[in-house]
């Protein structure tokens, strides 16, 4: 992926932050009719005045969107990650929750919606981007099979980013190969 530095713009928790870097990759867990699905994309920040290409500090965004609305009374809404329908315009179609099944035809002013959450983090090297995409997984920080979003995200990254790929080859590949 070749892409110019830009200034982007990302959002952490409710905080707005602004920033010029390269998208070395955007993936999605988004497919038709899934009620949830997950955004991340890497970007990479210019060091000084470089011209091949930027080789400072990685940030990726990672958003968390959903169309399930609960009833209030739900087991499963957790109130921090909800808002009310009242709240605020809310664009698109919704779904029920399979627990509690509001009616999502005529929204009832108390009805929770799963709110979109947005979370950036950082990472100085490319072993810490690494560590980074595989945040919340159990055991080794690099399992013998990266499946689904992340391992499209890291293919992305390899083919944008000379520095992580020689990463991947020298440290993930030889562990990998041992096992």
């Amino acid at each position: 992926m070749d892409t110019p530095v830009l200034l982007r713009q990302v959002r952490d928790g409710d905080t707005d932050i602004q920033f010029h870097a390269a998208v070395l990759s955007a993936t999605t867990t988004e497919r038709p009719g899934a009620p949830r699905w997950t955004e991340l994309t890497v970007y990479r920040l210019p060091v000084g005045d470089e011209t091949e290409g930027p080789r400072g500090v990685y940030v990726v965004s990672k958003v968390g969107r959903s169309t399930v609305a609960h009833d209030p009374a739900c087991p499963h809404a957790r109130r921090h990650q909800m808002d009310e329908v009242g709240r605020g315009p809310w664009p698109g179609e919704r779904v029920s929750c399979l627990t509690c099944q509001p009616n999502v035809l005529v929204l009832e002013p108390d009805t929770l919606l799963e709110r979109t959450r947005y979370r950036v983090l950082r990472a100085r090297t490319p072993a810490d981007l690494a560590k980074v995409l595989m945040q919340g997984r159990p055991g080794d920080p690099m399992p013998v099979a990266i499946t689904g979003i992340v391992a499209e995200t890291i293919r992305q990254v390899r083919l944008a980013d000379a520095d992580f790929d020689q990463y991947c080859a020298d440290t993930l590949e030889p562990a990998r190969s041992h096992r």
